[in-house]
């Protein structure tokens, strides 16, 4: 990176190093996985900080990959614990301000095994946590991730929700892709209208099963009732 911020690529070279300086491996390695977000960064001391986001998981790690302390995140207590990110914060230093949020969202939607083009339904929790005398206006962002489905909320939006009110629910149906043995995952993105700081981030995620098809299925079962018939002559003799 040159001084202005930005990279330069040489013909016939690559970006960043040529070769990896560290490489971390769990033990057994399929133990330590994920699809998609997820994250590392190396501290001043040269340990390394690891999160696993699907499962929600972080852990301190040495040079030599011993473990140094693991931590699961615990929200919510049922469901997914999908995390994005993890961040290092060196002691002493400033912690960010808070920016007085009165939006909180809790939930997340899931299906797996899904026939392609069926509906599904879900839902998850808004309120308002601000003070007593706080109003929340609210609405679910239409610009996310999700790029697939036909989805529809009820409610999409809401006014004036005091803390006093509770939890609203939103109710979530989506169309799932006529596409088979395929996931696919995203976010929905939940607003305060006035303070654009203050957002939500509901994780989704769907998966269609693996379909055979007709001739393949019926190769399938002719060759499964060979195999009863061969049996069956061989008990005989």
């Amino acid at each position: 990176m040159d001084e202005n911020g930005d990279y330069t690529l040489e013909p016939g070279s690559a970006y960043g190093p040529t070769a990896q300086i560290w490489v971390y491996t769990a033990n057994p390695p399929s133990s330590f996985y994920s699809s998609k977000f997820s994250g590392a960064e190396r501290l001043p001391d040269g340990n390394t900080l690891i999160c696993s986001g699907e499962k929600g998981i972080f852990l301190e790690v040495t040079p030599t990959g011993t473990t140094v302390w693991t931590y699961t995140n615990p929200y919510p207590l049922i469901g997914g614990k999908q995390v994005f990110k993890i961040v290092y914060i060196p002691p002493g230093e400033e912690l960010p301000e808070a920016n007085n949020s009165d939006l909180d969202c809790s939930g997340s939607l899931s299906w797996t095994n899904i026939k392609p083009g069926k509906t599904v339904t879900g839902s998850f929790q808004i309120q308002n946590i601000g003070n007593r005398n706080s109003s929340l206006n609210w609405k679910i962002n239409s610009t996310t991730s999700i790029s697939w489905g036909a989805w529809s909320f009820t409610p999409d939006s809401g006014e004036n929700l005091r803390p006093g009110d509770g939890q609203v629910t939103v109710h979530v149906s989506v169309i799932a892709p006529d596409e088979k043995n395929a996931e696919f995952d995203g976010y929905i993105l939940v607003e305060n209208i006035d303070n654009s700081n203050d957002f939500e981030v509901i994780p989704v995620a769907l998966k269609t099963p693996i379909c055979i098809s007709p001739l393949w299925w019926s190769l399938l079962h002719q060759f499964l009732s060979y195999l009863q018939q061969k049996n069956s002559f061989f008990k005989i003799l």
